[in-house]
C-alpha cells in the first residue's frame, strides 16, 4: 500500500529543512556557552543555519498542509 503524502518532495524537503533547524539549534547552544576563540563564527553560521531552516520549514509546512487539505478536499 503506497500512501501518496510520502511520496511527495515538499514532505522531504521540510524534514530536511527541520534537522537543518535543529543543527543550527545545536550550534546555538553550543556557541553562546562559550567566549572567544572559533565560536563566535560558529555563533554566526548557528544563525544562519537556524534562521533559513526555519523559513524553509515554515514555506514547506504550509504547502505541505495546502497539499494535504487539498486531496481531502478533491475525495469529497
Amino acid at each position: 500500500m503506497k500512501i501518496p503524502i510520502l511520496e511527495s518532495p515538499t514532505l522531504w524537503f521540510f524534514v530536511l529543512s527541520c534537522l537543518i533547524t535543529i543543527v543550527g539549534l545545536i550550534g546555538l547552544s553550543i556557541s553562546t556557552y562559550d567566549k572567544g576563540g572559533p565560536f563566535p563564527l560558529l555563533l554566526a553560521v548557528s544563525g544562519c543555519l537556524t534562521w533559513l531552516g526555519g523559513i524553509a520549514s515554515l514555506i514547506s509546512s504550509v504547502v505541505l498542509l495546502g497539499t494535504v487539505l487539498w486531496r481531502w478536499v478533491s475525495r469529497k
